[in-house]
């Protein structure tokens, strides 16, 4: 409106956009989505070859350019971690651990911390365990305490300025590589920066990276230590080939009976353990020509005791017998349940089906799984106060 002519007109909104910021396109960023898949978590590998033995654990982190603050964060919980004085290095050396490290790589667009410490007498899982406790402990809400953060602040401060003041070509390469649209001062800034960081940036922080987020786990090992470990230590390469484990039975057989079998059990108790978001469904399965009945009474009191089980199932115990695919099932959901697993993470099915060959009908004699991820819901006394509200001590 107005008596503006076309070149006015033109001229105005050049004016008016020349100040405009366009953002950059950001890859880990997601605009669209075009399928969706199943989230199968790849956490596990083993090197070996290795003198010495190293547990690590390695979670995805926040990049300059894509959330500078919880960068600053990042570079605090570090330190705090390497702080041999700090609560954490204390907790994990009487653990047994030693060698104790995190360290926080930051790139633009994302990063990674890891934790990593050398295992007492390769004892792996318990490694894991503890790296994976001092997760859940900076999980809770009032873990952090400001002069801690504040120590933190000034052991940085003291690194940043002997780099500047010792590695000058070491200061401006940082420099040069966290250059990026409208903003160069990401390293000449950093002190400032990071001294703003406090208990709420540092719990905002642990929540949207670590907490209910699966960390990569890698082990450096000896061929020899893996040879000594125990069968409670034992370490598993486990990947999406999980999905596809099957046990194979003989004629109107229902237990485990192979090596190989019996560490595939062992390698899904693990990959249950280590992702307490995963349940599992077992599905059973026989051919028409074995037998319609199988008997255990350790099964039967399996299910009788436990109340998951005996709910679902009240005319199992009544017959004295299963079904030979519903035992089979039965058999792989009650050794999970005894290695630790809870009863609300393990289903079943069972089918009966036919064969014109042998093949066919060995081939039908299997126990299979399917896996889902269900992400757990934490009640809000649980995340006020660290812990279930029934496990609270009663006055």
């Amino acid at each position: 409106m107005g008596s503006f002519s076309d070149k006015e007109v033109l001229n105005k909104l050049i004016d008016v956009f020349k100040d405009f910021k366009s953002r950059e396109f950001n890859p880990e960023q997601i605009t669209k989505v075009i399928d969706f898949k199943p989230v199968v978590n790849t956490v596990q590998f083993l090197t070996t070859g290795a003198e010495k033995s190293m547990a690590s654990i390695m979670y995805q982190n926040p990049g300059a350019r894509q959330d500078r603050d919880a960068t600053y964060a990042a570079y605090i919980l570090s330190e705090l971690i390497n702080d041999k004085d700090g609560r954490i290095q204390k907790s994990l050396k009487e653990a047994g651990l030693s060698h104790i490290k995190a360290s926080y790589t930051c790139n633009n667009f994302y990063g990674t911390f890891v934790l990593s410490a050398q295992p007492d007498s390769n004892k792996f899982m318990d490694a894991f365990n503890r790296l994976d406790q001092v997760i859940t402990d900076i999980s809770q809400k009032n873990y952090f305490k400001e002069g801690e953060i504040e120590k933190a602040q000034k052991n940085i401060a003291i690194e940043y300025d002997n780099l500047k003041t010792n590695s000058l070509r070491t200061y401006m390469g940082l420099v040069t590589r966290f250059r990026f649209s409208n903003d160069e001062n990401y390293i000449t800034n950093f002190l400032d920066s990071i001294n703003i960081v406090d208990v709420e940036h540092m719990h905002r922080y642990i929540g949207d990276y670590f907490t209910d987020h699966h960390g990569v786990r890698s082990l450096v090992a000896s061929i020899d230590s893996m040879k000594k470990i125990r069968p409670d230590q034992q370490y598993f390469v486990l990947d999406e080939s999980i999905d596809e484990t099957k046990f194979t039975y003989d004629l109107n057989k229902t237990d485990i009976e192979t090596d190989e079998a019996t560490q595939s059990l062992q390698r899904v108790i693990q990959w249950l353990y280590i992702n307490p978001d995963i349940n599992v469904q077992i599905n059973g399965f026989s051919d028409e020509g074995e037998f319609m009945k199988s008997y255990d009474d350790s099964v039967l009191r399996f299910i009788d005791s436990t109340a998951t089980f005996h709910k679902a199932m009240p005319d199992a115990t009544k017959k004295g017998y299963l079904r030979i695919e519903f035992m089979r099932a039965m058999k792989i959901a009650k050794a999970l349940y005894e290695a630790g697993i809870g009863e609300d993470r393990i289903s079943g099915t069972s089918m009966v089906f036919t064969s014109d060959t042998k093949e066919a009908a060995a081939a039908n004699r299997k126990c299979t799984l399917t896996f889902e991820k269900i992400q757990p819901r934490v009640s809000l006394y649980e995340y006020h106060f660290g812990k279930k509200k029934d496990e609270q001590p009663h006055n």
